[in-house]
């Protein structure tokens, strides 16, 4: 945690490019010939539409296959393991907002909860972090278990070593020690990331978490990871602000909007976004496991001890031997809830005819796949254009480029783009040139000495590039249509500035005919104009 924010120096294409795992500086001809893969990674490879339809087909599945399987809707038993800092280390305080976590997880989800101080013992943070984590997992695993992990406390990302390091004091702000109360995350994860038979949901309130990189794959379990901030960036000291205080506001709301049925991991995460003081800082859902699926963790309140006693020997523990994997290609985008009960329960009945020895059947994924083309398309475009003007060269023509402002890329301090951040964060048509200004510009050059047919190539070019970056504002947009596929607060900024970008073309076009007319041997067209021509009418298509 930190109480000031630095400042991000990525660009929003670099973001694109590192979402679409495709480099910032790849040659245009080659992204022509190979697809974009695009990376299943970061929670905002998605829109807020798909990740909630899929969360509720998810919902609506799981329940009706455990219901003919006659398995519980809950995990057989969930433990919580909450790491703090020992108060006499803990620079942040955080003590209070981790009793009140601590009597949510025990009174309303009755699972059984464990305080870890770090610090409170002889041996060193990190021996300690690491003996109770594995402590905690051989006490608490099971095949229909899962464990949670919860840490709270300053956190730092070692670049050298690519680790987050867990510390009690903000040693970035001048405190030294020589003996500073560290202790590195990496080492005690791998517990939890290659020993356990369940489920692991790790939820961390600390500057970074959103930095930790993927380990093993699995696909017998899940391992999931909700970050308070989104890659490479803080998040706010414990108060009214925090990440821990609006999970527990959240966990409450979906308890009392579900009714102790079972949620998603996403309905959680949205919920925590959708907190007015954390609309700012969105946190994000990571898999920590190389899983082809993109299930997510549920959670619910687990019955009296009582009854979980009597209903042990309903669960499972055979162990899985192999996987048989179906898809289901829809002529419709969506489903009905009642056709997703009734699917269910029939190849339920399937198995049981047939005598095939199925555990469980799983949704493995819910996806539009028009949607996901689409993006594909925008991101390809963004690439390409951007390509082009890298490897043109444009002669300066003074009247003009001091006159015309640039498009400036807008940069977001929060990392990859996302609903849950502002739009004003991702795109500003303040920067764009305006019509009047750019054509009053133009015909003060023509007024004076006439121009040589090299200075007025130079102005045509210089013309080019800001219609370029016109377009480039209309593709952003695009992409940002499709991240943001339910959303409305953005549609202002966001018709204000096409109606800019299309003011521009007019005058540009405009403005290309003059310099044509006054010199005829000059082609209309600049070298990087094709390559510019094609991405634009594949966004049209649209």
């Amino acid at each position: 945690m930190a109480l000031q924010r630095p400042r991000s120096q990525s660009s929003f294409l670099s973001q694109v490019a590192r979402l679409a795992r495709v480099p910032e500086n790849a040659d245009v001809d080659a992204l022509q010939a190979s697809p974009i893969s695009l990376s299943d990674e970061s929670s905002t490879s998605v829109t807020d539409e798909e990740s909630s339809a899929r969360s509720r087909v998810q919902n609506v599945w799981d329940s009706a296959v455990n219901k003919s399987m006659k398995v519980p809707d809950t995990y057989e038993d969930v433990a919580v393991l909450i790491i703090k800092w020992d108060e006499k280390l803990d620079e942040l305080k955080c003590g209070p907002e981790v009793k009140e976590l601590d009597a949510l997880f025990q009174e309303r989800f009755r699972y059984q909860t464990q305080i870890l101080n770090l610090g409170d013992s002889e041996l060193k943070p990190q021996k300690q972090l690491n003996r109770d984590v594995s402590h905690f997992i051989a006490e608490h695993d099971g095949p229909n278990n899962l464990i949670i992990i919860f840490y709270t406390g300053h956190g730092s990302w070692d670049k050298c070593r690519n680790v987050l390091d867990l510390h009690a004091k903000d040693w970035s702000q001048g405190n030294t020690n020589e003996h500073p109360a560290k202790a590195c995350w990496e080492p005690a994860e791998r517990a939890l990331m290659e020993g356990p038979e369940g489920d692991v949901l790790a939820i961390f309130d600390t500057c970074y978490a959103s930095n930790v990189q993927k380990g093993v794959t699995s696909d017998a379990r899940s391992y999931q990871l909700i970050a308070a901030s989104s890659y490479d960036q803080p998040t706010a000291a414990p108060g009214q602000n925090s990440f821990t205080t609006a999970l527990i506001k959240s966990l409450k709301e979906l308890l009392d909007r579900y009714e102790n049925r079972p949620f998603t991991v996403w309905d959680l995460q949205d919920q925590i976004n959708h907190q007015k003081e954390r609309r700012d800082s969105p946190c994000m859902v990571h898999n920590r496991l190389r899983r082809y699926n993109d299930r997510y963790l549920r959670l619910a309140p687990l019955p009296s001890k009582a009854e979980r006693a009597t209903r042990r020997q309903s669960f499972h523990t055979e162990p899985f031997r192999a996987f048989f994997t179906l898809r289901f290609a829809l002529t419709d985008g969506d489903i009905e809830d009642e056709q997703i009960r009734k699917l269910a329960e029939k190849l339920c009945n399937a198995c049981e005819t047939l005598k095939i020895p199925a555990r469980r059947i799983d949704m493995i994924s819910f996806r539009d796949s028009i949607k996901h083309n689409r993006l594909k398309s925008v991101t390809h475009a963004l690439i390409a254009i951007q390509s082009r003007l890298r490897r043109s060269t444009l002669e300066s023509v003074t009247s003009v480029s001091t006159s015309v402002p640039q498009l400036a890329w807008v940069t977001t301090e929060r990392g990859p783009p996302s609903p849950t951040i502002p739009l004003l964060q991702l795109i500003n048509p303040s920067p764009i040139p305006d019509p009047s200004k750019l054509a009053h510009a133009y015909s003060s050059a023509q007024e004076e000495e006439a121009p040589t047919s090299k200075e007025m190539s130079g102005a045509r070019r210089s013309l080019w590039h800001i219609e370029i970056n016109t377009a480039l504002l209309v593709l952003m947009s695009s992409f940002l249509v499709i991240q943001c596929m339910n959303q409305t607060w953005w549609h202002d900024i966001f018709t204000q500035a096409q109606d800019r970008a299309k003011d521009i073309h007019e005058v540009v076009n405009a403005l290309l005919a003059q310099a044509k007319a006054r010199d005829e041997t000059a082609d209309s067209q600049a070298p990087f104009m094709p390559g510019f021509a094609h991405a634009l009418k594949r966004w049209r298509t649209w």
